[in-house]
């Protein structure tokens, strides 16, 4: 069985990205339940999460392809990474791949080693981390025909603004294991870590498809 997923690149600052990924030391417990701790009570939970809750652009946003707005100047997006040695970190709420070029890596790259990373054990102040080498970049070299962007958010608490983010218009698939596999190293309160959609606060949803911009050009 296989579940469809959005390959979403987002560029943020230097600065957000470290925050998503703080140490656990000085972590503040959020969840995803309707709970104390749930989304909709994490700007309280912390002044530093205040954006959560009055923020105006936040993230995950429901995206309705008939209400974006094309845009030629947008142009084709490009997909260079080169290979960097990286790590794969278990922060308690989230799996993801820290490396100097801050590139989040499929799950089917990572079989082995999030099996492994699901047997690290360590103390609830500390992070479990495991060393993936360099990936294969070849899949990323490519341009994306067609993609939508908008100004969003971190989708997890600060909750920072002003990310851009560039969602393909190519589905791709996850099979049930590698799914499995990317949430096994997490508590079972964090295995379903999807934040609710937020309002789009009259922000504009563009998008860029290449077929018709060279078709424009064509006539």
């Amino acid at each position: 069985m296989a579940m469809a997923i959005h390959n979403a690149i987002f560029a943020l600052l230097a600065s957000s990205f470290l925050v998503a990924f703080s140490s656990a030391h000085d972590f503040v417990r959020f969840g995803y339940n309707d709970g104390s701790t749930g989304p909709k009570n994490w700007g309280s939970l912390s002044p530093e999460f205040s954006l959560c809750t009055k923020g105006s652009n936040q993230s995950p946003i429901n995206i309705v392809k008939d209400d974006a707005v094309y845009n030629a100047k947008l142009g084709s997006l490009l997909r260079d990474y080169v290979a960097t040695n990286a790590t794969l970190i278990n922060n308690g709420f989230n799996v993801g791949v820290c490396s100097s070029n801050s590139i989040f890596f499929c799950g089917a790259q990572l079989k082995d080693k999030l099996a492994e990373l699901a047997q690290v054990s360590c103390s609830e102040d500390e992070e479990a981390q495991v060393s993936v080498g360099g990936p294969r970049t070849k899949s990323f070299k490519r341009r994306s025909r067609k993609y939508f962007r908008y100004i969003g958010s971190l989708t997890t608490p600060p909750c920072t603004e002003n990310v851009i983010w560039n969602v393909l218009g190519k589905v791709r698939e996850l099979t049930k294991e590698q799914a499995n596999l990317i949430t096994a190293p997490l508590p079972a309160e964090y295995k379903n870590n999807s934040r609710p959609t937020q309002p789009l606060n009259g922000r504009t949803v563009e998008f860029f498809d290449e077929a018709r911009y060279y078709g424009s050009k064509s006539h």
